[in-house]
């Protein structure tokens, strides 16, 4: 099986599209620093309007809490799945192997979509993690 979403378009249906807002977004992984003089690959990938259009906050604000919300979805569907086959005993004879190609950057690194690796915690989320666990 294979889910769609997180995935443009970045819309969720209801209640997915309003369990998250902007306070809930960490700031970007990204550094003034990372722009100059880049590789010119990461250069150019910066230059595509995805990255650009993800390198403005207020774009991060209105949609990260909409893509929190489309793996929210995919989490509690993934509940539906796992509830069935606990009932059907399917557990016993079935390997879940979950996978993904996923992980837009969202504006770290100065990027949009999934375009190229980076470490993708920071500081600020490394110390979020600290003081919700």
């Amino acid at each position: 099986m294979s889910y769609i979403k997180p995935h443009w378009p970045y819309i969720a249906p209801a209640p997915y599209n309003n369990l998250y807002g902007s306070d809930d977004v960490l700031p970007a992984v990204r550094s003034e620093a990372e722009r100059h003089d880049p590789h010119p690959i990461f250069g150019a990938f910066m230059e595509l309007r995805a990255s650009k259009a993800f390198s403005r906050d207020e774009v991060r604000n209105e949609v990260v809490p909409v893509y929190m919300g489309l793996i929210k979805q995919i989490d509690d569907q993934l509940g539906r799945l796992f509830e069935f086959m606990e009932e059907k005993s399917l557990f016993d004879n079935t390997m879940v192997v979950f996978t993904s190609d996923h992980g837009d950057c969202l504006g770290d690194h100065w990027m949009g979509e999934k375009d190229l690796f980076h470490d993708p915690i920071g500081e600020g989320a490394v110390d979020h993690l600290r003081s919700v666990s």
